[in-house]
């Protein structure tokens, strides 16, 4: 095989390369419809229905699950509460809060 062959079968690979990525793209760029599971994510979610409901108020229960106190889990927020933070945006309108990545973080 000539220096002029392996150059057009890689220059012809590149290009199908090139169209794949761009059909990637395409395809993610498309907007689709939002599950009921990230709609329902404030009422029926992990840190609604387990931490607030039931560990907030047994505090027990709330120190062997994230092995801190309350007043130590909300010390730690607030000294790293505005570092986690993320404001909502086109793409993403309900950001995860920082009380709640936090408590993810522990777990």
């Amino acid at each position: 095989m000539d220096v002029d062959n392996l150059f057009m079968i890689l220059l012809f690979e590149e290009e199908e390369d090139e169209v794949e990525a761009i059909n990637h793209c395409m395809l993610l760029s498309k907007r689709q419809s939002i599950d009921d599971l990230f709609k329902k994510r404030k009422e029926e979610g992990y840190f609604h229905s387990l931490i607030n409901r039931y560990l907030k108020e047994n505090e027990t229960q709330f120190r062997e699950f994230f092995r801190l106190n309350l007043q130590q889990f909300n010390y730690v927020l607030s000294l790293i509460g505005n570092d986690i933070k993320k404001f909502g945006s086109n793409c993403v309108q309900n950001p995860i809060k920082p009380e709640e990545k936090l408590a993810l973080t522990l777990r």
